[in-house]
Order: structure tokens, then C-alpha cells, then sequence
């Protein structure tokens, strides 16, 4: 069965819109992100956010902790620092997709410290306008030894584990 969990927040606008059409289109089930627990076989997504009320939009953003072993991955969306201050439990991982395109608004310190990733991967548009990601996420990133992957410098980047190993790689354009 194909699923879509987000975070309930409906916009008024076309791609909203054209969003929940598709969710329509594919007969999926549609859920809000409700601290939720999925297993595979051995490995398990959980969803580490809810129903809390934000001023942002960005923080309606699902966070998510996949579990494939000795493995973990830590999604984060556009969350920013107050998410990321309220997340609780085990949030280690050795793969952080980084918040908001590694704009300062996430990836604060004290969330590098409680995730401690070896890979930071940056979803960011080549030549955006908001400059991201910003330089003092980069910094961030950098003293802590992170390896950083960035799709605007490197393209689609390829994460593959069998739960005890992993390699990271980057195509090109």
C-alpha cells in the first residue's frame, strides 16, 4: 500500500494543489505525521514529529529517522533550529540530510552534536537566491569533520548500505 504522510497543514495554492491531486490520482493513503513507526523487515522509518503548532512554515516539516542496522539516516526537510531543539530520543545518525538547504536557520550546533553524522547531504538549488547553503553551516560542518555532499556542485547523490557498511557517492550532471 502506498502511503503519504505530511504534516496536515493544507495550503491555498496551485502546487498544493496539484500535491493533493496526485495523492488522489494514486489512491494512496494520506496521514499526518504522527510520531509513527514503520518496520521493513529489519529495518524502521520513525517519524519524529507531530501535530505541534509553529509560526514558520518550515517547521511543519516531517523529521524522519531511518534505522538500518548499524546505519542510520536523520531527514530533517526544511525544519529549523526550534524543531531540531524539540526532537527527542535517539536522533544519531551517520547520514544527515541537512535542514533547509543548509541555511542558518538549522543545523545548529547542539543538533551537530546530538546527530553526529559522518555525511551531510545539502539539498540546494545551483545559484539560489537565498544563498544557501550558508557559510556558517558549511563552518559547522567543517570542524566537526563532516564529509558534505551538495546536489548544486555534485548532482543526485547515491547513498547505498547493507545496514553495516556504507558508501556515498555523487553523480555527475
Amino acid at each position: 500500500m502506498k502511503e503519504v504522510i505530511d504534516s496536515g497543514l493544507a495550503a491555498d495554492s496551485r502546487i498544493y494543489q496539484a500535491y493533493k491531486d496526485s495523492i488522489i490520482a494514486e489512491a494512496c493513503a494520506w496521514s499526518s505525521d504522527d510520531r509513527q513507526v514503520y518496520k521493513f523487515g529489519a529495518v524502521e522509518l520513525a517519524i519524529l514529529t507531530s501535530d505541534e503548532a509553529w509560526e514558520g512554515v518550515n517547521n511543519y516539516s516531517v523529521v524522519a529517522r531511518l534505522d538500518c542496522g548499524e546505519i542510520e539516516f536523520l531527514f530533517t526537510g526544511d525544519a529549523e533550529t526550534e524543531v531540531e531543539e524539540m526532537l527527542t530520543g535517539d536522533i544519531g545518525a551517520e547520514i544527515l540530510k541537512v535542514g533547509h538547504h543548509g541555511s542558518a536557520s538549522s543545523t545548529s550546533a547542539e543538533f551537530l552534536a546530538r546527530v553526529d553524522p559522518e555525511v551531510a547531504i545539502m539539498s540546494v538549488g545551483e545559484g539560489n537566491r537565498y544563498g544557501h547553503p550558508h557559510e556558517e553551516t558549511l563552518v559547522r560542518l567543517e570542524e566537526l569533520g563532516v564529509e558534505r555532499f551538495r546536489t548544486d556542485l555534485e548532482g543526485c547523490i547515491v547513498v547505498e548500505t547493507d545496514g553495516r557498511q556504507m558508501a556515498v557517492w555523487a553523480t555527475a550532471f
